[in-house]
């Protein structure tokens, strides 16, 4: 599976089927939606889901809830203009952890459903 590394700092990257990306990320996600090919999975720190859900670029986020508690974190909804999503799946998994499945509000629009 190719992957795309988003890095302000790294000079090069070694792993087969890798590509480093030291561009504007927004613009960078745009143009990789814009291509064929399968879904796009994020992988990266709270900045980068931030800048993600500002721009509009999520198109479903999968959240995983895990029966821990923990005294401190970043919250993933840390702007002000938090997105209206909508619940569209879940799936329980034996361990206590749930998958909450969701779509944004602006996917809404440009559905036929």
């Amino acid at each position: 599976m190719p992957k795309i590394v988003f890095s302000t700092t790294l000079q090069q990257i070694s792993r087969p089927q890798s590509k480093l990306a030291k561009g504007n990320l927004n613009r960078e996600v745009l143009y990789l939606k814009q291509q064929p090919g399968a879904d796009i999975i994020s992988w990266g720190g709270v900045n980068m889901a931030h800048s993600l859900i500002k721009a509009g670029l999520i198109d479903v986020y999968l959240l995983w809830v895990a029966p821990v508690v923990l005294k401190q974190g970043v919250p993933l909804f840390l702007i002000k203009e938090r997105p209206a999503l909508r619940l569209i799946k879940t799936h329980h998994f034996t361990n206590g952890v749930v998958l909450f499945y969701y779509e944004p509000e602006y996917n809404l629009l440009n559905t036929n459903t």
